[in-house]
């Protein structure tokens, strides 16, 4: 059974790591699954040259209502191309993770003290202060006091 598909070849402009990614529409086409692919990284069948898909570095397949990176584009015969995908879990997900409520241990600029990691910045600024003892001492010697160490 050959399942065909309605998919929509874009190119990306954002980092991988982006939820929400700059998308332009290259070209939609109707594609076959290959035989024994998985949904999470589909290997697509399409007519055309690769030279007709070789700036598409993205894809959105709605019947899976999943967005997906291309990974690899190969010619497999004259006029038919093969495009490999990988599953974009976090512009898949978006809506739902911006429903999310976490609270964030570690972020790349603002942090919080009240959760120790073992990474959050602390500064410890010596305070050396020497005072004279009024009645001294007998013999040379040293007090040390330590507080809040």
């Amino acid at each position: 059974m050959v399942l065909s598909l309605t998919v929509k070849l874009q190119k990306c402009y954002d980092d991988d790591r982006y939820v929400t990614k700059t998308l332009t529409d290259i070209v939609s086409v109707s594609a076959e699954m290959k035989d024994e692919t998985s949904i999470l990284n589909p290997v697509l069948l399409v007519s055309g040259g690769a030279a007709t898909y070789a700036e598409c570095n993205y894809c959105t397949i709605s019947d899976f209502g999943r967005q997906y990176f291309v990974t690899d584009i190969r010619t497999i015969s004259n006029g038919l191309t093969e495009i490999s995908c990988r599953c974009d879990v976090l512009s898949t997900y978006a809506t739902y993770l911006a429903e999310l409520d976490a609270v964030v241990e570690r972020q790349e600029t603002q942090y919080n003290l009240y959760l120790d990691d073992g990474s959050f910045k602390a500064y410890a600024n010596p305070m050396i202060i020497t005072k004279e003892f009024a009645s001294g001492f007998s013999s040379p010697c040293i007090v040390l006091g330590i507080v809040g160490g």
